[in-house]
């Protein structure tokens, strides 16, 4: 007896097409011999891009993405760059949002992984970005294509103009009435690190349009939002502090003013309004509050976010102002656990953050342990050791805290 489902797929095939799980099926052909050697996962990712199944292009699009993450260096990926880019731009033309997405996020680790020598890459495929920034109708897609375009800008080393013209173009697509926090969130994070990435000149320069540009972000009503649009303020607030701490000084007070004017226009509204008007959270204003002081400090007492160190092999990474804070964070959003091995080899991102690039190579000679070190932690007393060591550094502790508390009995 014939089947009844034959022709028909299940429903589990159907969701495959549209999702972006990591099971997609494998490109056909994947394994086949390219002169007489098989294919390498790589090849494999690059080659599905122009799949006609959409699970399958994600299926690559999810391979090329993890790879760049984890690798800082690829031959593979290097020798096939424009098939690359040719294949994501692709993606996102033809693709569900979802894919779209994912094929922009991909774009980004590429300009990441390139560094500089994607700057022939990134002018070629500027506008098409731009133009599916502008149009696109998914605000995730929008999202990630904000990404995409200020890391390369950003990576490849843009002129100063093409930058300052980008991120007025991200500010302005975001001040449209009821944006998605989805295309808020990535797009103002992305505009921050393109905001460090100008000299203090140019940003005294601009302030004012800047913060005018900022300002709606400052007050909206999610709170994720205003604390981003605060990092970036603070950051534009330090950049003009070191280049004329007078000038800045005084600029500060003439937007100060301004401030206190809208604040008691505001508060006028409020009674008009009375209890019609949106109060924010108390917590939410609390942690606003708290980002804001810490960009007063930086201005005032020369104080930056708080200090981050991140040890990468046997050099100190210590973010210590909003500027390398924020690049930090992007970084860290974008590569996620790649983080570290990208630090350690890739030269472009240590350059960014000032490490020695002798990481990369691995010149640097890992300091050998002393004899009392070997003893302490490999011979056969080892273990008792340490535990003598615990209960001689627990009894101390208790005789300071005995002491500390005759100290306030007298």
């Amino acid at each position: 007896m014939p089947s009844r489902t034959k022709g028909k797929r299940s429903g589990k095939d159907d969701e495959s097409d549209d999702g972006m799980s990591g099971s997609a099926t494998i490109p056909a052909g994947s394994d086949d011999e390219t002169n007489g050697e098989p294919k390498s996962k790589v090849d494999a990712f690059i080659d599905a891009l122009g799949e006609k199944r959409g699970a399958t292009r994600e299926w690559g699009l999810q391979g090329l993405s993890e790879t760049m993450r984890n690798e800082p260096s690829n031959p593979e990926i290097e020798e096939r760059t424009e098939e690359i880019s040719d294949g994501l731009m692709g993606c996102i033309k033809k693709g569900n949002p979802r894919e779209a997405a994912l094929a922009a996020q991909t774009m980004t680790l590429l300009f990441v992984f390139l560094g500089e020598s994607g700057a022939d890459l990134f002018s070629d495929v500027r506008e098409g970005l731009q133009l599916f920034f502008v149009n696109h109708r998914s605000s995730i897609a929008r999202g990630r294509l904000a990404e995409a375009l200020s890391y390369g800008s950003f990576m490849t080393g843009d002129e100063t103009t093409e930058m300052l013209e980008l991120m007025v173009l991200l500010l302005q697509e975001l001040s449209e009435p009821r944006i998605h926090k989805d295309l808020a969130l990535p797009a103002l994070s992305a505009w921050g690190l393109l905001a460090s990435g100008l000299s203090d000149a140019v940003v005294f320069t601009n302030i004012r349009l800047f913060i005018q540009l900022l300002e709606i972000f400052l007050e909206h009503p999610e709170v994720e939002i205003r604390m981003i649009a605060a990092e970036n303020a603070s950051l534009l607030y330090q950049g003009c502090w070191r280049f004329d701490g007078e000038k800045a000084a005084k600029l500060l007070e003439s937007l100060q003013e301004e401030d206190e004017e809208d604040a008691k226009a505001s508060e006028a509204s409020e009674k008009v309004g009375g209890d019609s008007v949106k109060k924010v959270a108390k917590a939410d204003r609390t942690k606003e509050r708290q980002t804001l002081k810490r960009a007063l400090r930086a201005l005032e007492d020369g104080e930056g976010p708080p200090t981050e160190k991140i040890k990468v092999k046997s050099e100190m990474l210590e973010v210590q102002d909003w500027r390398d804070r924020i690049r930090l964070n992007c970084f860290r959003k974008c590569l996620q656990g790649g983080l570290q091995s990208h630090l350690s080899h890739n030269e472009a991102i240590q350059q960014i953050f000032g490490l020695d690039p002798n990481l990369a190579s691995g010149a640097l000679v890992e300091r050998k342990m002393q004899a009392g070190e070997k003893r302490f932690l490999m011979s056969k007393n080892s273990g008792r050791l340490r535990d003598r060591e615990k209960c001689i550094t627990r009894g101390r502790r208790d005789k300071e805290a005995l002491c500390a508390q005759a100290d306030l009995l007298d």
